[in-house]
């Protein structure tokens, strides 16, 4: 099924482009393990997009907020340049660059991160804007950072969307007044389920980026 055409196509960076779930999840239990709180794979993937509000309520103490997130970024550092892309997700970005639309990635990723990350895997130049969690003050799903990355290209509402795996980005996107696509690969089952982000209402539902590159076209 091909897509209307979009001429702004904005993208979520972990879980989405970067094969990174896995490496978050593993960070964020081994910091969760030093508070000594254990967590089941699906708990730890919601807090991958809310990362305070979701350590508080498994029990990380306020005051124990600021080392808890250290550790956790510590050990996403240390992993930055073993970073590696979804299977046909470098593909798609050349197609989609290369067909003239307007490009954006937003993520909840500090900038540090995100730039070394982006550097490593290469795909940098495929991105017009990049907006990091440190450059909002309201991180997904509010829609601030969609919000700057439309306003800095020109994009318009009506002929932009939203690519990203979790209810974060799909609500972001419909914050924000804009259709969005969940990218829902099959491993993605250990850390969302399918029947909670459909409730979210994505406007398209994908299972790999050679599907979302033949929809857009």
């Amino acid at each position: 099924m091909a897509m209307k055409p979009y001429r702004c196509i904005l993208f979520d960076w972990d879980g989405c482009i970067a094969r990174t779930l896995s490496l978050w999840s593993d960070a964020i239990s081994a910091s969760l393990a030093e508070e000594g709180i254990t967590a089941s794979e699906r708990e730890v993937g919601q807090l991958i997009g809310d990362l305070y509000d979701g350590a508080i309520a498994l029990g990380v103490k306020p005051e124990n907020w600021k080392p808890f997130k250290d550790r956790i970024y510590l050990l996403m550092d240390g992993d930055a340049h073993g970073i590696s892309l979804y299977e046909g997700a470098k593909k798609m970005l050349e197609s989609t660059k290369s067909s003239g639309r307007m490009t954006a990635l937003i993520s909840s990723s500090s900038k540090l991160l995100l730039e070394k990350a982006l550097i490593a895997t290469e795909v940098r130049p495929y991105f017009d804007v990049v907006i990091s969690g440190s450059d909002v003050k309201r991180r997904k799903p509010d829609p601030e950072g969609i919000n700057t990355a439309m306003s800095l290209l020109g994009a318009e509402a009506s002929n932009s969307i939203m690519v990203g795996d979790s209810e974060f980005d799909i609500k972001a996107a419909s914050n924000a007044g804009i259709d969005s696509v969940l990218f829902y690969p099959q491993a993605h089952s250990a850390f969302y389920s399918l029947d909670h982000l459909k409730k979210c209402n994505p406007t398209y539902i994908v299972g790999s980026h050679t599907e979302l590159e033949q929809m857009l076209g």
